[in-house]
């Protein structure tokens, strides 16, 4: 199952999300609305939790034995909310009619700046307990704890980070210059700290993922 099954209301998982949004429902309850076999849905519902998308308790309802009820879990609500990207479009959209295309690049550049701020405590502790370029490692770590797929590569000369998740990936097509060259640029600068940021390649702009290269501008 993918997010435009979902949204597009299609598919049994999806029917089974959108009938769940009103509360917990046992598989029986799930059937009779749905119009689909007690067997098929438990297969789906089964599924559905191990895939995350749902949780499971007993609950009891007046006499008798509990009932399973099944429940939306935070990823199985988020699976709703994948057209906030109309909102960002239209908001960045905007911005770069009524600022320009100069204001926005420097507001993405303070938004990296700032989330590094924000996230980027376990990188600082990393650069100072005593091991040597523990910065980057902690920095990949906290890029892959956020969604991303980064790895470090290290060469004689060069250590650079390479992503091949960007997680703002379909804005960043579109936007390259807020996303790769500001705002992502800015973010990793900022945790480095001693480091400047060379952005060489970005999936925006074809290549297969994006490459930061982390440049000296101090001695540790």
């Amino acid at each position: 199952m993918n997010s435009l099954e979902v949204l597009m209301g299609e598919g049994t998982k999806a029917k089974i999300l959108h009938d769940l949004l009103d509360g917990g429902k046992s598989a029986r309850e799930l059937a009779r609305t749905l119009k689909i076999r007690e067997s098929a849905i438990r297969m789906h519902l089964e599924r559905m939790v191990e895939m995350g998308l749902l949780s499971s308790r007993f609950q009891r309802e007046g006499v008798g034995r509990p009932k399973k009820k099944f429940y939306l879990t935070s990823t199985g609500h988020e699976m709703f909310t994948r057209r906030y990207d109309l909102v960002m479009d239209a908001l960045l959209g905007t911005l770069m009619e009524k600022e320009g295309d100069a204001y926005v690049r420097t507001l993405f550049t303070q938004m990296g700046r700032k989330l590094a701020d924000t996230l980027g405590d376990s990188v600082k502790v990393a650069g100072t307990n005593g091991r040597t370029n523990s910065k980057p490692e902690a920095l990949v770590q906290l890029m892959n704890g956020m969604g991303e797929k980064a790895e470090l590569i290290r060469t004689p000369t060069s250590v650079s980070v390479v992503n091949h998740n960007c997680i703002f990936r379909s804005y960043a097509m579109k936007y390259p210059g807020l996303f790769c060259d500001s705002y992502h640029k800015a973010f990793v600068e900022r945790l480095m700290g001693q480091n400047k940021v060379v952005v060489r390649e970005t999936m925006a702009k074809g290549a297969p993922a994006c490459i930061l290269l982390l440049e000296r501008t101090e001695k540790a």
